[in-house]
């Protein structure tokens, strides 16, 4: 088979057994960087991606997750970066909104923050870059929803840690607070809500 494509295209197949049938599913992706002086997106090339891209990751202290090809319940979008304040100024805290098309995220970033023995947390550590992955979201080791997460313990008890990455919509009022994480990246393949 050949493929034939635009140098800003990339083209993954992916061959899957699901329930005794197989199946092949292509996927088709750009590579889009956004410029943080002018706001502006920029269409780039696979070549640029391939090239780019595994720094990003390194940069995140993250293996590279490319989740391609399976079948889902609806569209995601996946976003891999840090949260950067304006001009690199440091500052307490920060929100990070995106939209593609119908879908759109708005997370609330805190700098580092800890929990107090009364309950809520002490004031956020100013920041200039924060990564926006799942280390730093709500969850803990008991967590299945997110086990690599920030703000509870293994017995998922409020741990003294508060996560750094939060729903605007839906913030940790109190210990008892259990909120669904946020995060806008790729989630390990190995995570069991992913797994299910």
């Amino acid at each position: 088979m050949k493929v034939y494509k635009d140098k800003e295209h990339s083209v993954a197949l992916t061959p899957f057994s699901l329930r005794g049938a197989r199946y092949l599913t292509v996927c088709v992706g750009r590579y889009v960087t956004f410029d943080a002086e002018t706001g502006c997106s920029r269409l780039r090339t696979e070549q640029d991606f391939w090239k780019e891209v595994p720094d990003l990751f390194s940069a995140l202290g993250q293996a590279p997750v490319l989740d391609t090809g399976l079948p889902k319940p609806g569209a995601e979008v996946l976003v891999a970066g840090f949260c950067r304040t304006p001009g690199a100024k440091s500052l307490p805290a920060q929100e990070v909104a995106f939209r593609v098309g119908t879908v759109s995220r708005r997370i609330a970033v805190f700098g580092d923050r800890q929990r107090l023995p009364g309950g809520g947390f002490t004031d956020p550590l100013p920041f200039a870059a924060l990564p926006l992955v799942w280390e730093n979201a709500f969850g803990g080791p008991g967590f299945p929803a997110n086990p690599a997460g920030k703000g509870l313990d293994k017995d998922n008890k409020p741990s003294q840690q508060a996560p750094n990455l939060e729903d605007p919509e839906h913030f940790i009022l109190s210990g008892a607070d259990m909120p669904r994480p946020v995060c806008p990246f790729p989630m390990d393949v190995a995570a069991p809500e992913r797994r299910a």
